[in-house]
């Protein structure tokens, strides 16, 4: 999907996105960059999509129970350790790819494509990719 500022053409449809949340092109764009990912075989991850989210994206909200009534936290380390291992007062909710912000969504496909990088991803399909990022 590209920006423009010319004027619609009679007779051709549109789909309309806000620009300041994340569009459907990232949503896309992130998931054909997970998919190669998976392919390579260079993730070490478990469940790719979750753990890229858990780790190079906006990470989790951790909700636990600490005797008196419920707290929330994004700091997992910030939890007691009895509490934190504890499966019944200790629960994960990772944030959801759709609650992301253009500037959250930017950010998790960079730090995803300098990991690919790192990794060892190679495949002539994600060199296709990059250079079609880098070329804008």
């Amino acid at each position: 999907m590209s920006e423009s500022k010319d004027p619609p053409e009679v007779g051709r449809h549109y789909r309309l996105e806000d620009a300041a949340s994340g569009t459907l092109a990232q949503n896309s764009f992130f998931h054909l960059l997970i998919d190669e990912w998976d392919k390579s075989g260079c993730s070490s991850y478990d469940d790719i999509r979750e753990d890229t989210k858990r780790y190079l994206g906006r990470g989790s909200i951790w909700f636990y129970w600490n005797g008196a009534k419920m707290k929330r936290t994004t700091d997992e380390g910030s939890i007691p350790i009895g509490i934190r291992e504890d499966p019944d007062m200790c629960w994960e909710h990772l944030i959801s790819w759709t609650s992301y912000n253009l500037d959250h969504r930017k950010s998790c496909i960079d730090k995803l494509i300098r990991t690919m990088i790192e990794s060892g991803v190679n495949s002539k399909r994600f060199e296709e990719i990059v250079s079609e990022v880098t070329d804008r």
